[in-house]
């Protein structure tokens, strides 16, 4: 079993490596863009590592140039000038933790460290590279969490089983009903004249797409809100007139109960009291996402987003209800 951990963290060293050379070498070029190679690279890491580098190249060559501990190694020695402002002090402490890893255990490897790929171990380094890689690239952290969740499914699938076990096959009692699926869920249907909204269980029925109102039980609100803003988007589930109101302060502050817009389309409000409040990246087509959702504030979020997602349900329920007229 080590030796298997051990192949699956390199695996997920592998899947974040050109993210971190591409969001490293982009984030220097992006401070100076003439000297940035030489500058904050061969001038900020110790000469065993340069000597192996290239002293000029094209922008691609340089940066297929960088293995993982070298960007780690240019984040932390460039921090204070360039990436403080880029990634938090969880990040930070992250890509320490990520550096140690590496050197101890990749770079040095012996029979003892191998050994010492058990299964939590093995767990502790994919959630440390995925929480250090979610707010550059969302998707590759997620690639990470499913390796995680191969570790860690075992015990959830008992429960699942249980679950299962213990519920009862629904009936079709009319046209108008739905056959049950094997757990026992909540099926509630608005039938206001043109507030139809189909509520299934945890998800809500939009335009035909399934949408999911709460979050699952090993997701956090930020994973949670972004993989549900992507199923928005890329839906159409979004009418202008809402996302005209996302980028509203007051507006998020009421819906959401979060202090900054939950979007945001201009790059240079991103900060806040030198703070990044948004994730790096874009995440639905020119919007950033806004990062500060807090755990204490979880069952007011789920209430929350559940209503909004209802009302979101309601309006498109009207405009089938008025185009079919």
């Amino acid at each position: 079993m080590s030796k298997e951990n051990y192949i699956i963290v390199i695996e997920a060293f592998l899947e974040i490596l050109h993210t971190m050379t591409e969001f490293t070498c982009n984030s220097l070029k992006n401070h100076d863009n003439n000297n940035w190679w030489e500058k904050y690279v061969l001038n900020k890491l110790p000469e065993q590592t340069t000597r192996n580098l290239p002293a000029k190249g094209t922008y691609e060559e340089l940066r297929d140039s960088l293995d993982m501990l070298a960007c780690l190694n240019i984040i932390e020695n460039n921090w204070i000038e360039i990436f403080q402002n880029k990634l938090n002090e969880w990040q930070r402490n992250n890509a320490h933790e990520l550096r140690l890893n590496r050197n101890k255990r990749i770079a040095h490897l012996s029979p003892k460290t191998l050994l010492e790929y058990n299964e939590n171990e093995t767990k502790r380094v994919l959630d440390t590279i995925s929480r250090f890689i979610r707010p550059i690239n969302f998707d590759i952290a997620e690639k990470i969490d499913y390796k995680y969740k191969l570790i860690t499914n075992d015990t959830q699938q008992k429960i699942e089983k249980y679950d299962t076990s213990q519920t009862t096959k629904q009936p079709k009692n009319s046209a108008n009903n739905i056959i049950q699926p094997s757990r026992k869920i909540l099926i509630k249907k608005t039938t206001s004249n043109e507030d139809d909204v189909l509520v299934i269980g945890e998800s809500i029925k939009i335009n035909g797409v399934n949408v999911p109102l709460y979050k699952n039980n090993h997701e956090t609100t930020q994973d949670f809100v972004k993989r549900l803003l992507k199923l928005l988007y890329n839906n159409d589930l979004l009418p202008e007139h809402e996302i005209k109101n996302m980028l509203n302060k007051d507006y998020c502050k009421e819906t959401f109960d979060i202090q900054f817009p939950i979007i945001q389309n201009d790059s240079k409000k991103l900060k806040y009291e030198g703070h990044m409040r948004y994730w790096v990246n874009k995440i639905i087509g020119d919007y950033y996402v806004c990062s500060q959702w807090w755990k204490p504030k979880e069952d007011d979020y789920k209430e929350k987003i559940s209503k909004w997602l209802t009302r979101i349900g309601k309006y498109y329920a009207r405009q089938t209800a008025h185009n079919t007229r």
